[in-house]
């Protein structure tokens, strides 16, 4: 919950409790940031409450009125997380609520600071996607729990990370990511790829269409222990980059590219 609107709630509530003597005042703090949960303290000052029952008896049971309907709107207003705290994937269903990878990315979308977004502990499968996810606008990392633990298939239907006009700074490592159209396709900015298997990705056996399963342009791509397996399209299954500035760099290290195949012209790679 942002801060500000618990100072305001806070206020208010004293402001509302104290203008009838109700003999309360509420404490409102975050007990949990990691999981936005609320804690609310009650704290009773006795001498409000023995005056207030001396002069005006029935104004306690409208104070109290009060603390509980704050409690129940504080307690029904929808908790966010603070920009710092990591986004865990704890479902491998593709909707958006809390805790599946969409909502993830949403919320990293709305945050105005770098965000990372992890995958519970024990978490293992795959996760298949019905429609596009959205595009990442924020500098984003998603870090799997390994290439043999999770995966995210885009059904040959789906980008996953596609181009948003905007430079994009994008980290991805330990996970295994299947059957996009194309899994990246950058147009600016910053790709860091580490301990990721990309495979059966790419337009296939469409002769018209071009997109392999990395389409990188003026961006700095780095690779580091990728695999490159069973990708093709029409000119490049695995990869194409290209660049228009010398500034941009592409750097692969301790990487496979095996079985990847161009369709009408071009190299697998």
């Amino acid at each position: 919950m942002d801060l500000r609107w618990v100072v305001i709630k806070t206020a208010l509530i004293e402001w509302l409790a104290s203008s009838i003597n109700g003999g309360c005042l509420l404490f409102i703090y975050l007990n949990n940031r990691k999981s936005g949960k609320i804690k609310v303290i009650f704290r009773l000052y006795n001498e409000r409450i023995n005056m207030s029952l001396r002069n005006h008896p029935h104004w306690v049971r409208y104070g109290w009125f009060m603390v509980i309907f704050s409690v129940l709107w504080i307690g029904f207003s929808t908790p966010t997380l603070a920009d710092d705290v990591p986004l865990v994937v704890t479902s491998l269903a593709d909707t958006n609520t809390v805790g599946t990878l969409r909502w993830a990315i949403s919320e990293s979308n709305t945050r105005a600071t770098a965000d990372v977004i992890i995958f519970e502990e024990g978490l293992t499968g795959t996760i298949l996607l019905t429609s596009d996810l959205p595009a990442l606008t924020d500098i984003t990392t998603i870090t799997g729990l390994g290439e043999d633990v999770i995966t995210i298939d885009g059904g040959g239907l789906y980008d996953f990370v596609a181009e948003t006009g905007l430079p994009q700074h994008i980290t991805i490592s330990n996970l295994t990511l299947t059957k996009f159209i194309a899994v990246i396709h950058a147009g600016a900015g910053v790709v860091n790829l580490t301990d990721v298997t990309i495979t059966h990705s790419g337009e296939g056996d469409d002769p018209f269409l071009t997109y392999p399963a990395l389409m990188i342009t003026n961006t700095d791509l780095t690779m580091t222990r990728v695999t490159m397996a069973d990708n093709s399209a029409t000119f490049a299954g695995a990869l194409t980059y290209g660049v228009t500035s010398p500034a941009h760099t592409l750097t692969i290290t301790d990487s496979t590219f095996i079985r990847n195949g161009a369709i009408t012209s071009g190299t697998g790679g």
